[in-house]
Order: C-alpha cells, then structure tokens, then sequence
C-alpha cells in the first residue's frame, strides 16, 4: 500500500498560481484601498522579504499575535480598573488627515499619528521600504479607553451583541471599531483572519480553478507517479486544491482515497455557500498557527493569551471538521498495518512545524516502512532533512528516509 502525502509544492510544479503571494499580488491589483487587517499585515511582510520570495505566512501569524502581548496587557488592565470602559481602536493610516483630530486625546498622540505616509488609501504605493515614517500595522492600532456611560444609547445596545465595526459613516472602509474587552478584539482579529481565508478562498475558485481545468482538457501532467492509482493508495493533501484528483484521476478502477487536511477548496454554488448573514462562516479551510505550547517548549516563547487559542491550526482542525477524516486514516493505517506493507512519498510539502503533529501520528508509529521524500533544489533538500529530522527523530531518519530529486532522469518523478 502506497501512502501519498503533498502539499503546495506539487501545485507550484504545474505552475499554478496558488502561493499566498500570487494572491496577495491580485487582491492588492484589484482593491485599491485595503480595509482587510490581514491581508494589509502580510503585503507589509511580502516587501520587506523582498518581492515574490516564499512567505512563511503560518509563522508571520504567529508573530503578529505575540507582538501583541503588551497591548493586551493595557486592555486588560483598563477594565480591571474600571469594568465600566470600553475600548476605541482608530485605524490611523485609514483615516484622513482632517479627521484625525477626533480621534485623539494630546497633540503628541496626533502628531505621532500624522508621521505616516501620504498614500492614506494605498499605503503600499510607492512607498520606500527605508522610509522611517513608515507605520508597522500595531502603530497605526490606536487605541484609548472610553466610558461605557457616554456612548449613545443605540451604540451601546449594539455593544452588548459584540464588538462595533466602523462607528464613523463618513468613510465605506472600516476606520474605528468599539470593543468591549481584549477578548472582543481577539475576536475582531479572528473574523479579520476568516475574511481573508475568504478571499482567498474566492481567488482560488476564480483564477486557479480556472488554469486547473485548462491543464486537464490539455492532458498535461507535471509528475510521473510510479505509483498504482487505485484504492490501495492513500493521499493525504495538505493543500486546499484538488490538483491530482483532477489531473491524474483517469483510471477506470476504484479510486483512491483523499483526505484533504485542511479543507477542500468550496465551490459557492456547488457547496450552497454565504447562506449564513455571515458569509465568512461557510469557508471551512484551515488557516493558523503551530500549537503556542509547542512554540513556548521549543523557542520559549512569551505565553500567548488563551483566546487566541482559535489561531491554531488544531484548534480550527476541530472546530472546521477536517480533523473527522485525518482520525479515521489514523485507524484505518493500524489496521492495514497487519496485512499490508507501506511506503511513504512526500511531494511538495515543506515539513514545516505547524504540520509536524499531523506528520508525526501518520509517520512513527508505522516504523517498519520506508519513506521516500522528493526535493526539488539544494536548499529544499537541507530544509527538509532538517524538518523531517525534528519529526522523527536521527535514528528513525537514518533507518527509513530516502531523499530523491524529482528531477532526477533515473529515480526522479518530474517529466520532462
């Protein structure tokens, strides 16, 4: 029994436009002014690592959560010492210039606010990477403390069912929001997040879908798989496209068996989507962090909020359903394990530590079978014996791992 595992390299191989950065490329060619929380953060983080270079956008979440640690802290604080007050946060650089005055308490708060670049609707064009005026995405979150007694009646009945989004009407993009408590902001956050796995979600089905189905009404394959396409093979995607299913599903037999990780690319019409007042809801992909626990252990990083445990990707594993399908294969693998031998192939997917658990219940307990893992450059062969290493451990590696380049004439798996 052959036991395959992908991720978006195999994609990246067909040329398909699947990178975040593709996508971050087209939502920003497309929208002018970027209201999105997220999707501005990352373009942020996509010109400092210079261009289209690979984003680690797991860990630049993750990251973003801890750089907020001192700012939770003051929320806290303020409504331990007055359960009355309820938070303000202005959005500085989406605010005009005329308007900021509202928005703070000391001319030095607002001469602070009005050192940032002159593209208020775009900050994104034409602005120099060395500028000093340049607001990272926490300097242009400002937020002051208010009692919850001055705020109009309407506004405060709104308040009681969640946090309020754009209080001022003057602007179509969100320039203010009203919190209750640091758990209401984490909560704006994770929504922001679920925005931008929907319009990602919505580009993959718009642009990507697209060049998929052009490839298989051209026949083209990018991979030789030197494997039995039947239900004897198992392929676990950690990607949200259906790329092999759709490329390589041209055999008559029983098929093989997918199990889609993350989640599986949902198509509005066929999967009857935004039903819901809230049409974020619907997406069921899987976009987040590596476990704090295992963050702290292994970096000791600073211990991370408990509300933002919905950052997770185990967490959104649970919540989103796609974990139901991964625990059935974990069953299904101890007992095939007695009447039949393995061999593990990994293709496309970079071992990265926010997938190791994942990994690690699939791989060790098998420990009798082989593993095949294709790279396809120098500095991805490094990366991955690195990776696998801290999955499995030196001994398990030695014993089981071949590491093949899939450009490789003889052994190799990429057609020409």
């Amino acid at each position: 029994m052959n036991i395959l595992i992908i991720g978006n390299g195999f994609d990246i191989a067909h040329e398909l436009n699947t990178r975040y950065s593709d996508f971050l490329e087209s939502y920003k060619s497309k929208n002018p002014i970027i209201t999105n929380l997220w999707i501005e953060y990352f373009i942020r983080q996509q010109k400092k690592i210079a261009g289209n270079k690979w984003m680690d956008l797991e860990n630049e979440i993750y990251n973003f959560i801890g750089s907020l640690k001192n700012k939770i802290d003051i929320l806290k604080s303020w409504k331990n010492n007055d359960p009355s007050t309820v938070i303000l946060c202005n959005f500085v650089t989406r605010i005009p210039e005329k308007n900021l005055k509202d928005c703070f308490k000391n001319t030095d708060m607002l001469n602070d606010a009005l050192k940032r670049p002159s593209n208020i609707n775009n900050p994104y064009k034409n602005n120099d990477n060395n500028n000093k005026n340049q607001l990272s995405l926490l300097d242009h979150l400002n937020f002051k403390q208010i009692c919850k007694d001055d705020l109009p009646s309407d506004t405060v009945v709104t308040l009681e069912k969640g946090y309020v989004i754009n209080l001022n009407q003057n602007f179509s993009y969100p320039t203010q929001c009203l919190f209750n408590d640091h758990i209401d902001f984490i909560k704006f956050l994770y929504d922001e997040l679920r925005i931008f796995v929907y319009e990602f979600n919505k580009y993959l089905n718009n642009k990507v879908i697209v060049e998929i189905k052009k490839l298989k009404q051209h026949g083209i394959q990018k991979f030789k798989l030197g494997i039995p396409y039947d239900k004897t093979l198992k392929i676990i995607n950690f990607n949200y496209t259906n790329t092999l299913e759709q490329l390589y599903n041209q055999s008559k037999s029983p098929k093989p068996e997918y199990i889609y990780i993350h989640g599986k690319l949902q198509d509005p019409v066929r999967d009857n989507l935004y039903q819901n007042s809230n049409k974020y809801s619907d997406i069921n992909l899987v976009l987040g962090t590596e476990s704090f626990s295992y963050k702290a252990n292994v970096d000791r990083a600073q211990p991370i909020d408990i509300h933002f445990n919905i950052f997770q990707k185990h967490n959104q594993r649970h919540l989103y359903g796609t974990i139901t399908a991964y625990q059935k294969l974990l069953i299904s693998l101890k007992k095939e394990m007695k009447k039949n031998d393995f061999k593990f192939h990994i293709l496309g997917h970079s071992l990265d530590r926010s997938d190791h658990n994942i990994l690690k219940y699939i791989l060790l307990p098998n420990t009798d079978y082989p593993i095949i893992i294709y790279y396809h450059n120098p500095e991805s062969h490094e990366r991955l014996i690195t990776n696998i290493t801290e999955i499995l451990g030196e001994e398990e590696v030695m014993r089981r791992v071949q590491f093949i380049d899939q450009h490789d004439p003889k052994r190799g798996i990429l057609l020409k």
